[in-house]
């Protein structure tokens, strides 16, 4: 399943602690630009949604 990765960086571009990258699963049905825009948006709102 496909996810998105988050990595936080100083300004040197090194990743800053392994607990900064974190994986979530996408929730993808298809593989086209909108299916791809959509499952994003889901993500985006379950993330406003949680913090």
């Amino acid at each position: 399943m496909p996810t998105i990765e988050w990595v936080l960086r100083d300004d040197d571009n090194q990743i800053i602690g392994q607990r900064a990258t974190k994986k979530y699963l996408l929730n993808l049905n298809g593989q086209s630009v909108h299916d791809i825009e959509g499952a994003v948006e889901d993500f985006k709102k379950k993330c406003i949604t949680r913090y």
